[in-house]
Order: C-alpha cells, then structure tokens, then sequence
C-alpha cells in the first residue's frame, strides 16, 4: 500500500491537490478539490500519488479552466463549453427566479440539480447527460412488505419538472447574453399520463370521517378534506389561506362568503389560482374553523404561543385513507382536485364552467376530464334511436 503524501494546496477555497484512497482501493491517487457556491466540489485525475509532476499539469489546466469563470465580467458572454450549468442556473437564479409568481418551487428544482449539474459544462448538455440525471434521481422508501428502506427512482413527473428549470435557466442566459450562442436543447422524460383516480361522495365522507377520529389531525384536516372537494383547488393553495389579505397566500372573506387564492400583489402562473363564491355547506365550516384560529385558516399552536401555519398534509391525509379503507398510495390530496371536477362534469356542469370553478384551463380539462363530461350523452340518445327524433324536429 502506498504511502499518503502531504496535500498540495494553493488556498482552502482554491482548487488544490489532495491524495484520495477509494474504498476497496489500496492506491492513493491525486484528486483537485475545492469550493465554489458554498460547496466541497471534487475532481478524479486517476493518477496515482507517484505521479504528482503530471497531478500538477492536470492542476494547472484546471486552474485556468476554473479562474477564468471566477474572472468573467458579470453581463459578458461565455462560450458554451466554458459556462457550467451551475453558473448558469446561479445567474438564473439572481436575475430571474425572485421575479416570478412561485420562486420557491424553482428553488427546489434548482436545488435537486445542482448536485449533478454545477460542473457540467453548457456545451455538455445533451439527451444523454439529461438521462444519466434521471438515472440518479432516486430516494430511500419503505417498500410494503421490505424489511428496510429501498432507493426507488423519483416520480418521472417530478424530474421532468426539474429538466425544465434547467432548460428555463439556459435559455434566459442565452437571451441576455450569458451564453454566446442558442441554448441547448434539454431533452425530457416523456409526460406521465394523466391520473384517474377521483372519489365517490361516500368515500369523502369517509375520509372526513377517518381524520376526525385521530386526534392529531381532527381540527385541520377534515376541514382541508372539505376545502379540497367543494374548490378543487391545489394542497398549497388551500394551507396558504389566511383570514386576511396577504402577500404569501389566499384569504377567506366570511363577510362575503367568498375566497380568493390569489396573493396580493403576486403574478399569476400556470398553477393558476383565483377567487370563487363559497358552497353554503363549505361557509359553515369555515365559521367554525375561524373561532379556533387566529392567522391561518390551518394553523397550530398553542394559546400564548405564536400561530404557524401547517406547511404540508401529506402524511396525515395517507393516514387518513388508509384509516378509511383507500389505498393512500393512490387517494393523495391532489385527488380531492380531480374529485372536484370530476363529479361536476358528471353532473351535466359544462366543461368550460367546472374548468372555471377549479381555475384549470379549458384546454387541461378538455385532456384530463372530457371523458367525464356528459355533454355528448343528447347525441348518444339520438344514434341510439336511430335519428327519429331528430327526423320528428324537422
């Protein structure tokens, strides 16, 4: 087994040689380490510890590679195969992200990037790189009937959501010039089919059953169950209502019997959000909800300690389901949506209005819902007479 010589280093934060013995391996071998972002970055040469003359060229040429996007002027324009998509996404990051209506859920995405994308370099982006990154998009889940944890691939949904603020983060820097040329063409997984899953109103009702028998959950989440079936909005939409207008969330007029998901003074997304009347059932429930709560409408906290609002339902909805005999895997809170919307095409609502009433997109609803929509059934009637009535209108 080799020796471990001293490191060679040129500064704590500045790339620098540093011997690295693998596991399994009885060979030390040099590999240039340094931080940049706040991150420990690393990088293999594959030369053994004998061989520090070359270590040191493979340095040099790093260096250079690496000063001279440390030096670049920022609003200048780099080559794409001298900008990494780390520099890109941090650009896109300072310029653009705080812009936009939802800047948290790209800070996500571009925080699940970064650990494989910082030092990929622009001109490196392609289909096969962009697979190899869904390739290892995994994460530890107990699997029913496993004795342990299991790295199972993340949703294709989720990843695909992902590739897409890096090819946003590309794209802005080839509009404003960061990147002298067009952006890359970022390849994506294909689009998961739409889900089919929606509730009866027996199954609601037990549902709302179930979380009002734990008492962890029964002030919040039968209320939630609620909000989500008669609006058909999304999970953060409905936790983020508060009492009063607001520039984080939605609010609930009880004086008006209305609810508006908008935020002050936010723009809006795709995810659109809106305001709506609401149902005489759902408003008695919100009454009751208010004289409990102080800031949110889905807040915790004890009397004399400060109100927070409960950030997520996901655990304690998949409890409930499974409690109320559905499979949780499968009845998630965005199924209340797909409830909503479904049981109103199925009552003979108009797509475009029960579209309206959830604040989705004709075009979306036509996709996901038309099958539900009972608009045909008068045509369905009138082949199955064999025309006579329409002969008989004439």
């Amino acid at each position: 087994m080799t020796k471990k010589p001293k490191a060679a280093s040129v500064g704590a934060s500045s790339p620098h040689l540093v011997p690295i013995l693998s596991p399994g391996s009885v060979t030390w071998r040099w590999s240039i380490r340094w931080r940049e972002d706040g991150r420990k970055r690393e990088k293999a040469t594959g030369l053994p510890v004998e061989d520090r003359a070359g270590a040191e060229r493979l340095l040099a040429e790093f260096l250079l590679e690496w000063s001279a996007r440390q030096t670049a002027v920022p609003g200048s324009s780099m080559r794409p195969d001298k900008m990494t998509c780390g520099q890109a996404l941090t650009i896109y990051g300072q310029e653009h992200v705080p812009t936009t209506a939802a800047p948290e859920r790209i800070g996500w995405a571009m925080k699940a990037l970064a650990g494989f994308w910082s030092d990929v370099l622009v001109s490196d982006v392609r289909g096969e790189t962009c697979r190899r990154y869904v390739a290892s998009r995994v994460t530890k889940k107990r699997i029913p009937g496993a004795a342990d944890y299991q790295m199972v691939p993340i949703a294709s949904s989720t990843v695909r959501r992902e590739l897409g603020v890096l090819a946003a983060a590309l794209a802005y820097c080839a509009k404003e010039g960061h990147i002298a040329s067009a952006a890359p063409k970022v390849w994506l997984p294909e689009a998961p089919p739409p889900r089919e899953t929606f509730l009866s109103r027996q199954e609601v009702a037990g549902l709302v059953r179930a979380a009002r028998r734990d008492s962890r959950t029964r002030w919040h989440l039968p209320l939630f169950i609620l909000v989500g079936y008669y609006t058909g909005r999304r999970k953060d939409a409905i936790l983020s209502l508060r009492w009063e207008p607001n520039s984080e969330g939605g609010h609930v007029d009880l004086d008006k019997g209305v609810i508006d998901f908008r935020p002050v003074g936010r723009a809006e997304t795709a995810k659109r959000r809106g305001r709506l009347q609401v149902p005489s059932r759902l408003l008695r429930f919100l009454r009751y909800a208010r004289r409990r709560t102080v800031k949110f409408v889905f807040e915790y906290g004890a009397d004399g300690k400060e109100r927070r609002r409960i950030q997520d339902v996901k655990r304690s909805f998949a409890s409930a389901a499974a409690a109320a005999g559905l499979d949780p895997a499968k009845v998630t809170p965005h199924v209340l949506r797909h409830t909503c919307l479904s049981y109103l095409a199925n009552a003979g609502v108009p797509l475009f209005r029960a579209a309206a009433w959830v604040d989705l997109t004709l075009d979306t609803a036509e996709k996901v819902y038309a099958h539900h929509d009972g608009r045909h059934d008068d045509v369905r009637d009138l082949l199955d007479r064999g025309g006579r009535g329409a002969a008989a209108g004439r």
